[in-house]
């Protein structure tokens, strides 16, 4: 009897960590005939500022500012430190033909640092 190897999806990962106080977005790109599949989120904000704004952290099924929200967050970088969002062994569903994209809704001000990342697979059939 032969062996079978069997595997799933190619996973892939990308991450974005822009300048300060310039808004994180990252992007799989649409694929026709494809559908993307999100499986850990990660969002965070940092600064050395005495109130930074609110701003969201957005899993959208589309392309930066458009599409179904799939998951937020609201956040707010700390006077000092940190605050992340970190989600896994996620399988959120894209839409088939989309992009999927994670995103702030805007920059937290003046001396601070967001980041994105986000990891998943893509599928044919479905």
């Amino acid at each position: 009897m032969d062996a079978q190897k069997t595997t799933g999806p190619a996973e892939w990962s990308i991450a974005h960590e822009p300048a300060t106080n310039t808004a994180a977005t990252i992007s799989r790109g649409a694929v026709a005939g494809q559908k993307h599949w999100v499986t850990s989120i990660t969002a965070s904000i940092c600064g050395d500022v005495a109130a930074s704004s609110i701003v969201f952290a957005r899993l959208r099924d589309s392309t930066t500012g458009a599409g179904n929200i799939l998951w937020s967050c609201a956040m707010r970088g700390p006077i000092t430190g940190g605050n992340e969002a970190t989600l896994s062994g996620l399988n959120i569903e894209g839409v088939s033909g989309q992009a999927v994209t994670l995103e702030f809704s805007g920059a937290g001000g003046a001396a601070t640092q967001q980041t994105v990342a986000m990891t998943g697979y893509t599928t044919t059939k479905f």
